[in-house]
This record gives C-alpha cells, sequence and structure tokens, in this order.
C-alpha cells in the first residue's frame, strides 16, 4: 500500500519506505516555520493545504506526476486551513483559525459556514457520506467535544456530543479530537492516545487506547480505512512550539484496531493526514488517485455496505 502523508514540516509518499516529495515550493514566501495539513484529490489533480504563517493559509494544487501547479485562489480567505475534502466538483476546507468550512466549486462559489457564537471551536477535520457532512470540532479546552453535521446546502442537521468518558481524565482539557469517519452506523474519531467508537443509533461508545504501542508519549492524528485495514497517524507528544522536530509513525490495524504493523518516518514532525493511493479509502471520497494513471486501483468489498 502507499500513502500520501502531510507532515508539519513534509510531504511524502511511503511505498516500504518514505519519499520526501516537497519541504518548501517554489514561488512561496515562508516565514520561520510552515506546516503542511490536509491531503485531497479529484480526478485530475491533488490539493494539499500548508499554513505559512500565523493568519495565512495556502490551498498547493499539484498534478499526477507531483509536480507544482500553483495555488488555488484563495490565500486572502484562509488563515489556518487543516483537513480538506475534494467531493463531486467541490473543494471543502476547515479552517481552524476562522472557525468555519469553506466549499470553494473551483470558479467563483464560495460558500462558508461558521458558529462564532460559540467562541473557539477549531474545526479541523471533515468527511462526506453522500448526503451530510461532517465536522470535527476540537473545541480546544472546551468540553463535550462534537461533530457539527450539515446538509450539502451548510444547513445545519445534527450535533453529535461524545461522552467524557472516552477521554482520558489527564488529557481531557488539554487536547481535542481530529478525523471523522462512518461505518456501518459507528462513528470514529481520534482523542489524543485513542481511537473513539461512537454508536449513533444507541448513544453507546468505547475507544481503544493506542498508547501501548510506543514507548514514549505520542497523541493520535490521521485516519485511513481501506478493506480490512485502518491507518492511524502517531506523533510524538510536544509542546506545541516544539511540534516541527521529532517523527512519527502509522499503525496499521485490522478491523477492531488490532496492530499488524507500524511504519516509521524519522524528522517530520507531526503527522496530519494519511490517504492511501492504491485502494479506496472510504474516510476520503472514493475517488481514484490521478497519481495511478493506468495502474489497476482496488475497489474492495465496500465497508460501508
Amino acid at each position: 500500500m502507499r500513502l500520501l502523508v502531510s507532515t508539519r514540516n513534509k510531504l511524502l509518499l511511503w511505498d516500504g519506505e518514505p519519499h520526501y516529495i516537497r519541504e518548501k515550493l517554489p514561488g512561496i514566501r515562508y516565514s520561520i516555520w510552515h506546516h503542511f495539513y490536509g491531503v485531497t484529490w479529484s480526478t485530475e489533480e491533488v490539493y494539499v493545504t500548508e499554513q505559512l504563517a500565523l493568519h495565512r493559509g495556502v490551498v498547493h494544487v499539484f498534478d499526477e506526476e507531483m509536480q507544482h501547479k500553483g495555488q488555488l485562489p484563495l490565500e486572502e480567505r484562509l488563515e489556518a486551513p487543516h483537513q480538506i475534502l475534494w467531493w463531486e466538483g467541490g473543494l471543502y476546507i476547515t479552517d481552524a483559525s476562522r472557525d468555519g468550512l469553506m466549499l470553494w466549486d473551483g470558479s467563483t462559489r464560495i460558500a462558508e459556514w461558521s458558529v462564532p457564537e460559540e467562541g473557539v471551536i477549531h474545526p479541523n477535520s471533515v468527511w462526506c457520506d453522500g448526503e451530510r457532512i461532517y465536522v470535527a470540532e476540537h473545541g480546544k479546552a472546551k468540553m463535550p467535544k462534537r461533530i457539527r453535521v450539515l446538509d450539502l446546502d451548510f444547513n445545519v442537521v445534527g450535533c453529535i456530543e461524545l461522552p467524557r468518558h472516552v477521554f482520558p481524565e489527564s488529557l481531557r482539557l488539554f487536547h481535542g479530537i481530529h478525523n471523522v469517519y462512518i461505518e456501518r452506523g459507528v462513528l470514529h474519531t481520534l482523542s489524543p492516545q485513542s481511537v473513539i467508537r461512537y454508536e449513533l443509533e444507541s448513544g453507546e461508545s468505547d475507544y481503544v487506547d493506542l498508547s501501548g504501542y510506543v514507548d514514549s508519549p505520542h497523541y493520535t492524528r490521521g485516519l485511513a480505512r481501506t478493506e480490512g485495514r485502518f491507518y492511524v497517524g502517531l506523533s510524538e507528544m510536544k509542546e506545541r512550539g516544539e511540534r516541527d522536530e521529532g517523527g512519527s509513525l502509522i499503525l496499521v490495524t485490522d478491523d477492531e484496531f488490532n496492530v499488524l504493523d507500524i511504519l516509521t518516518l524519522e524528522l517530520t514532525g507531526g503527522l496530519h493526514d494519511i490517504r492511501p493511493i492504491d485502494s479506496i479509502d472510504f474516510a476520503h471520497n472514493r475517488v481514484r488517485c490521478p497519481l495511478l494513471k493506468g495502474e489497476e486501483y482496488g475497489k474492495g468489498l465496500g465497508c460501508n455496505s
């Protein structure tokens, strides 16, 4: 399995070993630091968000050879873009600083949703099941942690509140959630050191603690789902100003999150996004990655069936 992975300071391709595609891009005025966040693609292009400064972010565009084509004309509207999702002709962009979600259709229409009356919600992840948009709210120190549910016209139609017991007491007020994916009525998201599973119908929930697979403190961020496999990112737990340093891991698990393999990434800083390219990623958009060109594409059996 090949993976496109974004981290604090690198964009890389994993094919059994890491190949660093980009650290800095041409034509960009960089500050002291820069962070890659979200990765998604249409049938022809790959899109990657990057935060260049405190309130300055861009969406990069790459071709099928991962050659840089430029940026989308959205820089003045983005402050801290995080995860993104291309879905049926539109690009959904979470912006943690602007506390909202943007939809850009590739020409002129820009739709936005935000809830400024609730203060800092720090939306960082987005997924769509074809009828609803699900946005994970990190929430900073706020409890409960939430998944906001929107229809395709950006109307809020629901809000899922995760129970306090799925968050470790010592970390409850300091780290939020990342990623969102629903499979057979079970919502999956990542807490600081675990995978949370929340049953939408009953409201019952549990979590899978992943901290035992590493010797030092790590936090989870980055979730992908192919047939029979989950991919979960682990990053060294550091103070925010030090997260450009250190390495990260990708846990490859079975359907029940039993770890089958551990992929080691060195000197990447914290891991942000994982996108498998050889098979359908059910936690993404199910679109064939343009990097494959004429290669065979594994469709799997369908996790949501």
